[in-house]
């Protein structure tokens, strides 16, 4: 029901769309004195002669191949007893007045997806404005409902704050989990050495030849900070990044 319903919706969006662009096509014709072979290879360049119900279905189809959605089959789900008892009923999302039968798709979807749910004991999120929906969906333990998008997306946020993430990290570092951390950075500060230049400033009253001796790596301990005893400190945090700082000695 929803897929014809939103395949509907869509054609009527191209539908008028392709009689905008037409109608400003004529003015263009009228008012830039546009030749017609003008106006034909414009509006092939934009329609390649097909009618908005092919887009629209083009559309969709594209929509449904790149998500990988699943479509739920109302004829697989429902038995019509029950929505006709609902009905007769007007148990949501039936309203006890008005045009109850306009509803029926609504009843349709609902229930679908209410024996999908089940059969796959799994729960469903249910985004729309519509109260009936919301009705539906509050006496329904695997629809849950939310009548805006962005809120759903909530469900699917990290909550948690970046000092958790840091004592996790600093747990995992000290029972040798993190090895690939010790590695990257044994290998940054024995590169960095080279680095150094190191210069001898002395005085003296007597004659003296000074020698540089080759520093060379050897090893680094994390320091703990304190309060609250962790290795790995947050400085920034965002969506899908987490920025640390550290104290470290290095001896040489």
């Amino acid at each position: 029901m929803v897929k014809n319903e939103l395949l509907v919706h869509l054609e009527k969006k191209a539908e008028n769309t392709h009689a905008e662009i037409d109608k400003a096509l004529r003015n263009a014709k009228n008012y830039w004195l546009l030749e017609d072979n003008t106006i034909d290879s414009i509006k092939f360049s934009i329609f390649q002669d097909k009618k908005p119900t092919l887009i629209a279905a083009e559309r969709l189809e594209k929509f449904i191949e790149i998500t990988s959605l699943e479509i739920v089959d109302a004829q697989n789900h429902i038995a019509v007893s029950q929505l006709l008892e609902k009905y007769f009923q007007a148990k949501p999302p039936f309203a006890e007045t008005g045009e109850k039968k306009n509803e029926f798709p609504d009843a349709i979807a609902l229930m679908s997806l209410e024996v999908w749910a089940k059969k796959n004991t799994t729960k469903v999120l249910v985004i729309s404005k519509d109260k009936g929906w919301e009705q539906y969906c509050n006496d329904c333990e695997n629809l849950i409902f939310f009548n805006d998008l962005s809120n759903a997306f909530e469900l699917f946020q990290l909550q948690i704050k970046p000092y958790d993430i840091c004592k996790r990290l600093s747990q995992k570092y000290a029972s040798g989990q993190l090895g690939f951390v010790t590695n990257e950075i044994n290998s940054a500060l024995n590169n960095g050495i080279y680095n150094f230049n190191i210069y001898v400033e002395a005085e003296s009253a007597y004659q003296y030849e000074d020698e540089i001796t080759d520093i060379n790596y050897e090893k680094f301990e994390f320091k703990i900070i304190k309060e609250p005893n962790i290795i790995f400190r947050p400085i920034k945090f965002e969506t899908d990044t987490l920025v640390v700082e550290v104290d470290l000695l290095s001896a040489v």
